[in-house]
């Protein structure tokens, strides 16, 4: 039988047919499983370390504060989008160089460059252990490399030590009671 009766068959065109819908819906399934799964955004910045001694990431951005200084944000989040960690650099000055990182209480109360460090839990909601950066020039420090004031993006580098706060009581045991971030690098673009 020549392949063109085979070809003119309406049963054979509808199988045919068929099977492309189905292989159709699998592939749509499929790929739509993998657009349910969170991706980072880092249009905005992000951070890279190594944060006790395992590569860390967070995506983030920078803001101008009330005292004309930097604050930068970088959050990290799990498969589900959850927030986890937050890493916060604030007052730290609008120009290239090296500033230590002090312990403050408040970012409105003091002008010293500082930094301090969250962890969250359940749906991202529920803060867990708060951090204060131990105030040393070598272990904790950022360093702003360029700005650049027509796009907005900053970059730089940083170094910091962290240990929990003693004040509150440890919420999740699992967590270290010092975190060191060191070779840590960021761009982030000021948001207005």
């Amino acid at each position: 039988m020549p392949c063109s009766a085979i070809c003119a068959c309406p049963v054979s065109n509808l199988l045919v047919m068929k099977h492309i819908y189905y292989l159709s819906f699998f592939l749509l399934l499929i790929s739509a499983c993998d657009k349910d799964k969170f991706h980072p955004d880092y249009s905005n910045g992000m951070a890279d370390a190594s944060k006790n001694g395992e590569n860390w990431v967070g995506q983030g951005y920078a803001l101008i504060s009330q005292q004309n200084k930097y604050a930068f944000l970088f959050s990290v989040y799990n498969q589900y989008g959850e927030l986890r960690q937050e890493l916060y650099f604030f007052n730290i000055l609008r120009a290239i160089g090296t500033y230590q990182l002090y312990k403050v209480q408040s970012q409105n109360l003091d002008s010293l460059a500082s930094a301090r460090f969250f962890t969250s839990s359940s749906d991202g909601d529920v803060s867990e252990d708060s951090y204060y950066v131990k105030a040393d020039s070598l272990a904790s420090n950022i360093f702003i490399e360029s700005i650049d004031t027509n796009s907005g993006w900053v970059i730089g580098k940083f170094n910091a030590v962290f240990y929990i706060r003693p004040d509150y009581p440890k919420f999740n045991p699992a967590n270290p009671d010092t975190i060191r971030f060191t070779n840590g690098r960021f761009s982030a673009k000021v948001l207005e």
